[in-house]
C-alpha cells in the first residue's frame, strides 16, 4: 500500500508540474544539461532500440530520435504524457506509452539500450523495476542510470529539502546502486558524479 500512495502522489505532482515544466530555471539549468551529459556519453545510437523509463515530457527521447534511435518512452503522468505523445506525431519510430517502471509494455530483450533520467528515486519497488529492465533489454546491451546521489553533506541537504518539500522519499548513493545492479543481474562499469549541486550520480551498468 505504501507503494501504491507513493506512486499516486508523485503522479499527481508531475501531472500538475506537466504544463510548465519546461518553462522555469530548474529546466534550463538541472534538466537540459543533465540530458547533454547523458547524451555525450551514450555510444552511437542510430538504428538502436532505446527505451527511458521516466521520460516525462519525451524531450530527451526527441533528441535520441533525431540521432537515429528507435525510442519508447514510459512514464507514469498522464499528462506529461500528452506533451510527449504531441511531439511523437509524424515521428515513426518515436512512442510514449502510461507504464510503471515495476511492469514494462515491453517484450523480453526489445531494448539495446535503456536509459533512465532523475526518475529511479521515485520508483517504490527498485528491485522489481530493475528485474523488468533487465527483462526487457538483450544480452550484452548497457543501461544508463542518471539520478540523485545522496552522498556527502550536499548529498544529505538535498535529500533533506526533498523530504521537507515532499517531492522526494529517498536517493541513492552510489555504493547502493551498484549493490541493486549487481543483485539484478547487471555489471556495474562506471559510477560517476556528474553535478554537484544538488548532487547527481550517473552509473553505466551492463546486462
Amino acid at each position: 500500500m505504501k507503494g501504491c500512495a507513493s506512486l499516486g502522489k508523485h503522479r499527481e505532482r508531475f501531472n500538475r508540474w506537466a504544463p510548465t515544466y519546461e518553462r522555469g530555471l530548474l529546466w534550463k539549468r538541472f534538466f537540459l544539461p543533465l540530458h547533454d551529459a547523458l547524451v555525450e556519453r551514450l555510444p552511437r545510437v542510430n538504428n538502436l532500440h532505446i527505451v527511458d523509463i521516466g521520460c516525462g515530457t519525451g524531450a530527451l527521447d526527441v533528441r535520441l530520435w533525431e540521432m537515429g534511435a528507435k525510442v519508447i518512452g514510459l512514464d507514469l503522468s498522464e499528462r506529461m504524457l500528452e506533451i510527449a505523445q504531441a511531439r511523437a506525431e509524424g515521428r515513426k519510430g518515436l512512442e510514449f506509452f502510461q507504464a510503471t517502471a515495476e511492469d514494462l509494455p515491453l517484450k523480453d530483450s526489445w531494448a539495446d539500450l535503456a536509459i533512465s533520467t532523475i526518475a529511479f528515486h521515485h520508483f517504490p519497488h527498485p528491485g522489481k523495476a530493475l528485474k523488468e529492465i533487465n527483462r526487457v533489454m538483450k544480452p550484452g546491451c548497457p543501461f544508463y542510470l542518471c539520478d540523485m546521489c545522496n552522498e556527502g553533506m550536499l548529498g544529505r541537504a538535498s535529500l533533506r529539502y526533498g523530504r521537507i518539500v515532499g517531492t522526494d522519499d529517498r536517493h541513492y548513493s552510489r555504493k547502493e546502486i551498484n549493490s541493486l545492479l549487481k543483485r539484478y543481474g547487471f555489471t556495474v562499469e562506471e559510477a560517476t558524479l556528474i553535478r554537484k549541486i544538488p548532487p547527481v550520480m550517473l552509473v553505466i551498468a551492463r546486462k
